[in-house]
């Protein structure tokens, strides 16, 4: 079965990036990319324009050009990255991102010109979403919480849906006392320690998780993601919390639980659905409620039994999440769709099963 990999990025770092990564590194498709980090050899696609303007907007219809369906059994897209893939994986919802942009949820203080640049910017992955979702083409969203708002937003049947969650490496993350006290000491931590990974935009919830700290005595650690010493990063801290407004996933989740962290995480975010009914972690009804972060962040650290008892249930759980698992999953839904399209073009005698299949 020959395999082509279509992402606008390919890297460890970043949320799409990494789970492209992932498919890459398991399973050795042909990658087509315009940026990776070096690790994964790929075919280059170029960049027209500056490339924080126009690179994304761009890389579809090269993308499209330059890798032809004809030539592969399977194409699958990382989100809109190619306009006539076979299956995608969808990361985001372009019309939810919009609908946080206009309540004032997805930035900080944006001006008008400001506002009116970033409608534009996301308005074209959601007409192109739009245009792609009313292809019969499998969805592959990242979380039941994406799946659902895909659902609401782009009208998908639900047999076009699969889930498949993310995997996290569970030896490169894992629970390590002597990683702990060492980078503790070489970070100069003491005492209790939360840790948030994300970005700083309003959309991530840094500014309620600093507000339900106010007052207590512990030490908040902010990293951007793009640390590459996270395993020791985890390992240094004592519970994660994201209080996200929207997150389809969430890589830092699993691999804080991977490292035998618990977590605090809302319910807007795609990974708490690994946590709910668990007892590896805490999940917020409201990022917003700031006393109810408060009061999770307190019970948790102020007992050191159940805080041990819930890392250990994290890391059980963050092993069924694993890489094998992940790389058995894809394999399983790219044989069934291998197989499906073999028995429709038998049936139908077409080169192509998807051609003009809209609904």
């Amino acid at each position: 079965m020959q395999v082509a990999l279509v992402s606008v990025e390919v890297s460890k770092l970043g949320g799409v990036e990494r789970y492209a990564h992932c498919i890459a590194n398991l399973l050795r498709p042909v990658v087509f990319t315009n940026r990776t980090d070096g690790i994964i050899s790929a075919r280059h696609i170029p960049s027209i324009g500056r490339p924080d303007l126009l690179r994304k907007e761009i890389f579809p219809i090269l993308s499209t050009v330059l890798c032809r369906r004809s030539g592969f059994d399977i194409v699958h897209s990382m989100g809109v990255s190619h306009l006539s893939p076979h299956c995608v994986t969808a990361h985001t919802s372009g019309r939810y991102m919009l609908r946080l942009l206009e309540r004032g949820e997805l930035f900080f203080h944006l001006s008008p010109l400001r506002k009116l640049y970033w409608r534009a910017r996301l308005f074209v992955p959601a007409a192109l979403e739009r245009w792609m979702y009313r292809k019969n083409i499998p969805i592959v969203p990242v979380s039941n919480l994406l799946r659902n708002v895909l659902g609401s937003d782009y009208g998908i049947p639900g047999k076009r849906i699969t889930v498949i969650y993310p995997g996290v490496d569970t030896e490169e993350f894992k629970p390590s006392a002597e990683m702990r006290e060492r980078t503790r000491e070489r970070l100069g931590l003491r005492g209790e320690v939360v840790l948030f990974v994300g970005g700083q935009d309003k959309r991530k919830g840094l500014h309620f998780l600093v507000e339900a700290l106010r007052g207590l005595d512990v030490t908040l650690l902010i990293c951007g993601g793009e640390h590459r010493d996270m395993p020791a990063v985890y390992n240094a801290c004592d519970i994660l919390v994201l209080p996200s407004l929207f997150d389809s996933f969430g890589f830092p989740v699993l691999e804080a639980m991977a490292s035998g962290i618990p977590v605090i995480v809302s319910k807007n975010t795609g990974a708490s659905e690994l946590v709910d009914g668990t007892a590896a972690g805490l999940v917020l009804e409201d990022p917003r409620d700031i006393g109810d972060i408060r009061r999770k962040i307190v019970s948790l650290l102020g007992d050191k039994e159940r805080l041990y008892d819930m890392g250990n249930e994290a890391r059980q759980i963050a092993l069924r999440y694993n890489l094998s698992h992940f790389r058995d999953s894809l394999l399983k839904f790219y044989e069934s769709l291998f197989t499906e399209t073999a028995q429709r073009n038998s049936t139908a005698g077409s080169s192509d099963p998807f051609e003009g299949k809209d609904v």
